[in-house]
């Protein structure tokens, strides 16, 4: 996924946070996905909710991609 954001930033000649963002993914965004969800790994309750969190964030991400073809267009201007 990390190729894919960097071509894209360079493709459309913008920061990486702003595609991560224009595509609603900043979880992805982060150096570890582990420290991105900043949660106790030992806690099983907490596991599921990281993965819950992910998952919202990756399916609201394609939904909103084919319901708005023109997203390249929005994150030059800087909008989601």
């Amino acid at each position: 996924m990390g190729a894919v954001v960097t071509c894209a930033a360079a493709t459309l000649k913008v920061p990486r946070a702003q595609v991560l963002e224009g595509a609603g993914v900043t979880l992805l965004g982060a150096s570890s996905l582990k420290a991105a969800l900043d949660i106790d790994w030992s806690d099983p309750a907490a596991q599921a909710d990281a993965l819950a969190r992910l998952l919202a964030q990756i399916s609201g991400s394609s939904s909103e991609r084919s319901a708005t073809p023109d997203a390249s267009s929005r994150l030059k201007r800087g909008t989601p």
